[in-house]
C-alpha cells in the first residue's frame, strides 16, 4: 500500500537544482486518507485543510512525500505526473501562491520537483537537508519529463 506524508521546509539555495531544508515532518494517519491503494493516495478535505493551515502558520514550503516500493532509482511515475499537473494549480491557489514541492522516495533514493513564484513550470529539487543528513536527488523526473508545466 502506498504511503505518504508532508514536510514543512525552508529554501536552502537559489541556484538550480533547488535545495530544501526540512523543518518539520507531518505524517499522515489512516483517517487522513479517502483512498489509499497500492498506487494511489487521496487525502480527505479535513487533512488537506489542516496541512495547508500549518504551512501558512509556519510560513513554510509544503513538500508532499510519497513512496515507490520499487528498487529502481526514484522517479515520478506517469500517474504521479498526471496527478501533479492536476493538483498543483489547486494547491498553489490554496497556498495563495506560496511554493509547493513534491518528493518521491524509492528504495535507496529520492527525487523531487517544486513550483515557485508565478512559474507554472516545475523546478528540479537537487538536495534535501534534514538535520545533519544531506540527500541528493536522482534528478530523473526532470530529465524524463522535461519542462513539466501545468495550465
Amino acid at each position: 500500500m502506498e504511503e505518504g506524508g508532508f514536510l514543512l521546509c525552508k529554501p536552502c539555495a537559489q541556484e538550480l537544482p533547488y535545495s530544501l531544508v526540512v523543518e518539520e515532518w507531518l505524517p499522515l494517519m489512516r483517517d487522513d486518507y479517502v483512498t489509499q491503494a497500492s498506487d494511489y493516495l487521496e487525502l480527505s478535505d479535513a487533512a488537506r485543510a489542516r496541512i495547508i493551515k500549518l504551512a501558512h502558520e509556519r510560513n513554510a514550503i509544503l513538500l508532499e512525500v510519497h513512496c515507490h516500493p520499487s528498487k529502481q532509482p526514484a522517479c515520478f511515475s506517469p500517474a504521479d505526473i498526471l496527478g501533479l499537473v492536476e493538483f498543483v494549480p489547486h494547491i498553489r491557489w490554496r497556498l495563495r501562491g506560496k511554493p509547493y514541492a513534491a518528493l518521491v522516495v524509492g528504495h535507496n533514493s529520492i527525487d523531487g520537483l517544486a513550483w515557485f513564484g508565478d512559474s507554472k513550470t516545475a523546478i528540479p529539487i537537487g538536495h534535501i537537508y534534514s538535520g545533519s543528513q544531506i540527500q541528493k536527488t536522482t534528478l530523473l523526473s526532470s530529465k524524463f519529463y522535461g519542462d513539466l508545466r501545468y495550465g
